[in-house]
């Protein structure tokens, strides 16, 4: 009896965190991302009720040596780091330090011209109208420094884009703006303040504040597509992306954020309750930015909360599946790969939650169809820099061009699903579906990025 517990117990110790079979495909998604989404390196975290079963680095960490990327590799996260700065603001504000119906110039009081008036409710959810400096010609290579004077110098006497709340529109300018007020308000250093507040006592022990200067133990480095390879990414001090993008973490590391925002007596209620808030827009639209800078959906079925971040040679994505007890944080070392990270968490998700992978069928799509849905669709409430989707109908297919049928930019293919729903062949996690209840389309439904946003047909484009 003794020799059967003494096995039994030797069996349960060793048996994986995740089961071999799902381990396998875990594995598998990776795989295919390095293969097809071309990514040298990624590495990736998964809780699933309060441990974490898996925990992966496949691939390159550094092209020029080949060293490996591990579960150690520390990645820049982007703008996830948004979500950082905005919980620095909640907790200032829970402490009764900040007032998120005060206006920027507040605090803030260089910064002179229309974005010193708007409350600070609004840069929260980047329904601000605040211009995005980060969106201005040249940047961030054209300046030898461009830092907060220089940001504040950019944002200085500049219209807004829209009246506050009237519009969902990213802008890296909220974020940052918002990190300086956290320095003014703590009166520390940035980088201090998350230390101190955020990665020490959550136990975050590889995240910082850092650009390339900061020697950093087994950082990965950062790269871009060159033709069947790859070259190096452009460098950035920490100042260029500050508060809206500059920390470093490795993939365990943010499931250890999610712990302590979301678990334990180290982040109040009232914070967590503040950090999922989704207010509506002048017109009533629901935004789905948080103000915890993060997308609050649903994934088939699922309720999410997410963030993806992009910088300089690196792109990452970040979910919580709440009812769930599921985390997913997926990091890689290519700016700009064939699909974006989001589209790997949500194959990881699916296996975790026992969804299927959905059936993608491209179909010819017909010469009417082709007709009814060509054209430019302008986002309405929710905006973004590309201005405008174009939808060209070519040879029985259509395609995408980002910023109008008229741009410059390059023909993306999509496939097409049936009953108006394109998806992009390089991504099927990008969607279209177009209204088809009309003769001519007049509307068009745009999935991508954890957030689902409707687009109108341009004036224009209209018969």
């Amino acid at each position: 009896m003794r020799g059967l517990v003494t096995f039994l117990f030797f069996l349960v110790a060793f048996i994986p965190p995740a089961a071999a079979t799902d381990r396998a495909r875990l594995d598998a998604v990776l795989a295919h991302a390095i293969e097809v989404g071309r990514y040298p390196g990624i590495s990736v975290a998964i809780e699933k009720d309060g441990r974490i079963v898996y925990e992966k680095g496949m691939g390159i960490a550094d092209v020029e040596t080949m060293r490996p990327v591990t579960p150690a590799t520390v990645f820049p996260i982007g703008s996830i780091t948004k979500s950082f700065t905005h919980f620095s603001v909640l907790k200032l504000a829970d402490a009764g330090k900040i007032s998120l119906a005060d206006p920027v110039g507040h605090y803030l009081q260089d910064l002179k011209g229309p974005a010193a008036a708007v409350p600070l409710r609004h840069l929260l959810d980047h329904s601000s109208g605040i211009v995005n400096y980060t969106a201005r010609s040249g940047y961030p290579e054209a300046e030898i420094r461009f830092g907060p004077e220089q940001v504040l110098a950019f944002l200085a006497g500049r219209a807004l884009a829209f009246r506050p709340g009237e519009r969902f529109s990213y802008s890296n300018s909220n974020s940052y703006l918002l990190g300086l007020i956290v320095e003014k308000v703590s009166g520390q250093p940035f980088a201090d303040y998350l230390a101190e507040n955020i990665f020490k006592p959550f136990g975050m022990t590889t995240s910082r504040l850092a650009g390339y200067r900061a020697i950093i133990p087994d950082r990965a480095s950062g790269y871009e597509p060159a033709g069947q390879g790859y070259e190096n990414a452009a460098q950035y001090d920490v100042d260029y992306p500050f508060s809206a993008g500059a920390i470093m973490a490795t993939a365990a590391d943010l499931i250890r954020y999610r712990r302590g925002l979301f678990e334990g007596n180290l982040t109040s209620q009232s914070i967590r309750d503040a950090i999922q808030a989704q207010r509506p827009l002048l017109d009533g639209t629901l935004n789905y930015y948080a103000w915890g800078a993060l997308i609050g959906r649903a994934f088939e079925g699922h309720r999410k909360l997410s963030h993806s971040g992009v910088i300089e040679g690196f792109s990452a994505h970040y979910a919580y599946y709440p009812d769930d007890r599921l985390t997913i944080a997926v990091l890689t070392n290519l700016s700009h790969g064939a699909f974006m990270p989001y589209a790997i968490e949500h194959r990881l998700a699916r296996i975790m939650l026992g969804l299927k992978e959905p059936a993608i069928v491209d179909r010819p799509v017909p010469q009417a169809e082709a007709e009814a849905f060509a054209g430019d669709y302008v986002p309405f409430p929710f905006t973004f820099d590309a201005g405008r989707f174009g939808f060209v109908g070519k040879d029985g297919r259509m395609f995408l061009r980002y910023e109008g049928v008229n741009s410059p930019a390059p023909l993306e293919p999509l496939l097409y699903l049936g009953d108006g729903r394109f998806v992009a062949a390089a991504d099927h996690e990008h969607s279209f579906t177009f209204d088809t209840a009309r003769p001519r389309a007049r509307n068009v439904e745009i999935e991508f990025f954890d957030g689902r946003f409707p687009a109108a047909r341009a004036p224009e484009s209209s018969n």
